[in-house]
């Protein structure tokens, strides 16, 4: 949704920018218009890729190794459940025919319950991750913002897009890897 906001906005500003640029020439008696006279304004733009300069940050980089730690214990349980899973399912196939109808229900309410319960842990473990990392970037945003107006100024660029809003650009207008490097340097 962000995203779609920041598309909208950039192509305000831009259509602004024309919109001005335009009235400007527009005010002026036809026989003064050049060809050349839009062209007068110049715009500097640059682009960033947000989502690779935050995922590159060093504090992302560290955000993950501790993060890979601190689930790590959860996810070795999760393997471990689906493996006695498959293995009290290997065990119930291989023992089937000499099970009582009884026995095999009773055998496969076991495997089922241990499969809901697996489901359970795998969603909780994956809503603490989702929040984990939300916090973390909740951390990084406001130096990656910083970074980007920063290095917008320092450059003298008018106007930064996301990449994600751009079908096309040269490659020297990709500021990501200054916007990286800023970011480190912030504490």
């Amino acid at each position: 949704m962000k995203q779609i906001r920041l598309v909208v906005i950039e192509l305000a500003i831009l259509v602004s920018l024309s919109f001005v640029v335009g009235q400007s020439v527009a005010k002026q008696p036809l026989s003064a218009i050049k060809t050349n006279e839009v062209n007068k304004v110049s715009v500097r733009i640059a682009i960033v890729d947000s989502e690779m300069a935050v995922l590159e940050s060093d504090d992302a980089k560290k955000y993950a190794k501790e993060s890979a730690s601190l689930f790590a214990p959860r996810i070795k349980k999760l393997k471990d459940l689906q493996e006695d899973i498959q293995n009290m399912e290997k065990k119930l196939e291989k023992d089937s025919p000499i099970l009582t109808e009884l026995q095999r229900d009773n055998r496969q309410l076991e495997i089922k319950r241990k499969y809901e319960d697996l489901q359970l842990q795998d969603r909780q473990l994956r809503m603490d991750k989702s929040r984990s990392d939300q916090a973390e970037l909740g951390k990084i945003r406001p130096k990656l913002d910083g970074a980007i107006e920063t290095v917008a100024k320092k450059m003298g660029y008018d106007l930064v897009l996301e990449k994600g809003a751009v079908r096309f650009m040269e490659a020297e207008l990709d500021i990501t890897r200054m916007i990286i490097e800023r970011i480190n340097q912030i504490k």
